[in-house]
C-alpha cells in the first residue's frame, strides 16, 4: 500500500481495540499475527501497540502485516521495545537468534531517534553472569549493549523492565510534545472571514441593516 493508505491502516489500528487487520492470505490459523493495541498503568497512561514480528528480508518482499509493522515507526511518534528470543529455540534460520540481531540492528539504525528498549526473553534458557558492571550478560548469545534479560518463569527482569518502561514514558512525552508543536508550526494560517453583515456595506447600508436589526 502506499503511504497514505498505511497511515489510514496504523491509525485505525491504534483506535481499534478489537482485531484490526485480517492475517495475510495464504497463512494457517497457527501463524496468523494480529494487530492489537493494549492499554497498561504505570506512572502515567500510555498505548501499547503489540505489532507482527519483522523477518529478516528486504522491506520490498515483506508481507502487509510486516509493512503496517514499519508504517506504525515511521508515521507514529512512538517508543520501541524490540523482544528477542535468543535462546535457538524460536523456530527456523529466519527467527534465529543472529537474524533477530540482525533485523534489530537494521530497524535500530533506520530509526535512531525513537526511544528504545532491548528486552531478551526466555532469560532462563540463557547462560547468564553480572560483568564488571553489575549488569547481567549472556556468555553464549551477543545480546545488544543495555539489553534487559527477562524471565517470566523465574520472575527475573521485570522490574527492571518496568522501570525502564515508565523512563520510556518520559522520553515518548518529550517525542510526542515536540511531532504536535511540529504540526501546529506546519499547519496553514487560514485568513480570517469577513462577516456577511458587515462586508462590501457602505454606511447607508450599515446604519440600514441596525434599523432593521433593532425592529
Amino acid at each position: 500500500p502506499d503511504d497514505d493508505e498505511q497511515v489510514s491502516q496504523v491509525l485505525a489500528a491504534a483506535e481499534n481495540d478489537d482485531d484490526a487487520f485480517a492475517a495475510p492470505q495464504g497463512e494457517t490459523e497457527d501463524t496468523k499475527r494480529k494487530f492489537r493495541r493494549r492499554r497498561f498503568k504505570l506512572r502515567a497512561v500510555g498505548q501499547i501497540m503489540d505489532t507482527p514480528g519483522l523477518l529478516e528480508r528486504p522491506d520490498d518482499d515483506r508481507n502487509d502485516m510486516e509493512d503496517l509493522t514499519m508504517a506504525t515507526m515511521k508515521f507514529l511518534p512512538s517508543a520501541v521495545v524490540f523482544v528477542m528470543d535468543l535462546s535457538g529455540a524460536a523456530g527456523d534460520l529466519k527467527s534465529s537468534p543472529e537474524a533477530q540481531l540482525r533485523v534489530r540492528d537494521d530497524l535500530r539504525a533506520k530509526f535512531p531517534k525513537r526511544p528504545w528498549i532491548d528486552v531478551v526473553a526466555k532469560a532462563d534458557l540463557l547462560d547468564l553472569h553480572p560483568d564488571d558492571t553489575g549488569l547481567l550478560v549472556a556468555t553464549d548469545v551477543q545480546a545488544p549493549p543495555g539489553a534487559i534479560f527477562v524471565s517470566v518463569k523465574h520472575d527475573r527482569g521485570l522490574d527492571d523492565l518496568r522501570t525502564a518502561v515508565s523512563h520510556l514514558l518520559d522520553k515518548l512525552q518529550l517525542v510526542t510534545s515536540a511531532y504536535a508543536t511540529s504540526v501546529a508550526r506546519n499547519a496553514p494560517v487560514l485568513p480570517k472571514a469577513t462577516p456577511p453583515t458587515t462586508r462590501r456595506m457602505n454606511k447607508r447600508q450599515q446604519r440600514r441593516a441596525a434599523r432593521a436589526a433593532a425592529n
